[in-house]
């Protein structure tokens, strides 16, 4: 995994990059997000293949934009719980 992607997961929370662990993690942080406690994890852009790039400029984006064309695909994201 290319590092500056290794450090933006770390940032996230991501403690290993092996892909058990990854996978592991993000369920965790999807779940914070279907209850409430957390916003939507941006990063399963990075892990689904998106330019890192692009996703930081999408968690730019979120709060008025319901989706985006990136590199060609639709990405799409839900509103943060707190504005629903």
């Amino acid at each position: 995994m290319d590092p500056e992607n290794q450090r933006f997961l770390k940032h996230c929370g991501y403690s290993s990059f092996q892909i058990q662990n990854i996978l592991y993690t993000l369920k965790n942080r999807y779940r914070l997000y279907k209850a409430g406690q957390a916003d939507f994890p941006h990063e399963l852009g990075l892990i689904l293949g998106y330019p890192l790039c692009d996703v930081i400029g999408f968690i730019k984006k979120t709060d008025k934009i319901v989706y985006i064309a990136v590199t060609g695909k639709f990405m799409i994201t839900f509103p943060r719980r707190k504005d629903l």
